[in-house]
């Protein structure tokens, strides 16, 4: 992901019912590209929503998780 202003970011994983299941990143970040692994290993097949969030911006996107 691309941070374009310095800000706190959040980056969690929900289910498809809006269920928090994994807070990913919580922390101060400066402007830059930035990768995260995630260990899904404790989540079950099927369709999951992650957030994106800063103090400007929001973003929301699906992913399916195969295993």
């Amino acid at each position: 992901y691309e941070i374009k202003d310095a800000s706190k970011i959040e980056l969690s994983v929900f289910d498809k019912i809006g269920r928090l299941q994994s807070t990913i990143v919580s922390e101060y970040k400066i402007p830059g590209m930035y990768s995260v692994q995630f260990d899904a290993s404790q989540l079950p097949d099927g369709s999951y929503y992650y957030l994106l969030k800063s103090r400007n911006e929001k973003s929301v996107k699906k992913m399916t998780l195969i295993k």
